[in-house]
C-alpha cells in the first residue's frame, strides 16, 4: 500500500523521540560499563 507524503513526513517525526529515547538508553548502558570498569 502506497502511503501519501504527509503520512510519512508525520510518522517519520512521530519516530524522532523514540529514537532519541532510545539512544540515550544505549549511551547511559555504555557510561556506565565504561565507568564500571575504569573504577575496577
Amino acid at each position: 500500500m502506497a502511503y501519501s507524503e504527509t503520512k510519512v513526513i508525520i510518522g517519520g517525526l512521530a519516530h524522532i523521540p523514540v529514537i532519541i529515547f532510545l539512544f540515550n538508553f544505549i549511551q547511559k548502558k555504555f557510561e556506565v560499563r565504561s565507568q564500571s570498569n575504569s573504577a575496577s
